[in-house]
């Protein structure tokens, strides 16, 4: 089941993708804040968390979630995939 979760082309859910945003923003943010931050259970953040460190988005270092230091967030293919998609096929639709 994991490795469903974990295919290259799935787009971020709606709450990993605020979670990854939060910890984009923060810099270096406590599992407890995100707990707190997004009403979640223990055993949810764990799995969303897992998730977006197995797509290469965040590190977890202890008790702390942070972005990669050398592949920001943003600079994720995977993340950027899934951000401005209307915009990008009306620019599409405009190139044809």
């Amino acid at each position: 089941m994991m490795n469903a979760l974990l295919t290259e082309g799935q787009a971020l859910s709606g709450r990993r993708r605020g979670i990854l945003d939060y910890v984009t923003e923060h810099g270096v943010v406590p599992v407890a804040d995100l707990l707190k931050r997004f009403s979640l259970s223990r055993a949810s953040i764990n799995r969303d968390l897992l998730v977006l460190c197995a797509q290469g988005l965040v590190r977890r270092i202890g008790t702390d979630i942070t972005t990669l230091p050398n592949i920001g967030a943003s600079a994720s293919v995977m993340y950027r995939r899934a951000q401005a998609v209307a915009e990008k096929q009306a620019i599409a639709a405009l190139a044809v």
